[in-house]
């Protein structure tokens, strides 16, 4: 099968989008041998159409924020756009999300509305205990304890089988630096990922800071990636608005042979 793609670059979380259909059944192989093949993609997404126009299907069916940013990023570049705001569907989220970009010196700066958290709870992992944010599609335990990101990585499919999300992850934070490592695993093809940046894991923080501190919260998250910020508004132990800001750079187009 031949495939057309777009290479992105959202905060070094580096993305491949699809743009050849590719039944969905068949997207989490798909997405394994991109992957395969570019070992700098972190994660794939499959660009389809749906009766509101555009939707956005993840290789694990979660949501990302930074694939959102990234496909608004094209979008925006294919119309020759400085700026734009658009809706489309994405994996995850059970309404359209809006995403805004605007042209910088190197690529765009994109926002996105994230869907909101469903459930916040505390989850005792055994030798560590994490407050688990779950969202559609998605679930991040925030970790505040020191713990090496070796670790992390053999303990997320364990934690992820307590938790039972499409998609998993955890983040490392620590408070006093600012500084998030994002682990992530997608159960349906079986990967984990020491990511450069995680928009939704950012976007997890946030909403973790804004019901535990109060109020709204305005984070800056320095990630191996670079740096991604977060708006978050909690009202009476429920997060009420949740805004992530991040850099989007599209890299290339090209086509892929896989099996």
């Amino acid at each position: 099968m031949k495939l057309e793609y777009i290479k992105t670059d959202p905060t070094s979380n580096i993305t491949v989008l699809v743009r050849t259909p590719v039944e969905r059944a068949k997207q989490p192989e798909a997405a394994e041998n991109i992957m395969a093949a570019d070992r700098q993609c972190e994660q794939v997404g499959f660009v389809e159409e749906s009766e509101s126009g555009t939707r956005l299907q993840m290789m694990g069916g979660e949501f990302c924020g930074n694939a959102s940013m990234s496909l608004a990023a094209v979008m925006a570049s294919e119309q020759g756009a400085d700026s734009a705001e658009m809706s489309f569907e994405v994996s995850g989220a059970e309404t359209p999300i809006t995403v805004r970009v605007q042209r910088a010196e190197d690529g765009y700066q994109g926002s996105v509305e994230m869907p909101l958290p469903t459930e916040f709870k505390k989850i005792d992992f055994g030798r560590y205990s994490a407050q688990v944010v779950r969202f559609p599609g998605i679930a991040h335990a925030i970790v505040t304890n020191t713990m090496p990101v070796s670790l992390a990585e053999m303990l997320i499919r364990e934690w992820c089988g307590r938790v039972r999300s499409d998609a998993f992850g955890i983040m490392l934070l620590d408070e006093n630096s600012s500084r998030l490592t994002p682990v992530v695993y997608v159960p349906s093809t079986d990967t984990v990922v020491r990511e450069s940046s995680c928009a939704s894991g950012t976007a997890a923080v946030g909403a973790w800071a804004a019901l535990n501190y109060g109020g709204a919260v305005k984070l800056v998250l320095d990630e191996p990636g670079g740096s991604m910020s977060v708006a978050a508004e909690a009202e009476s132990g429920t997060v009420v608005a949740l805004t992530l800001t991040g850099k989007v750079k599209v890299l290339e187009t090209g086509t892929l042979e896989i099996p």
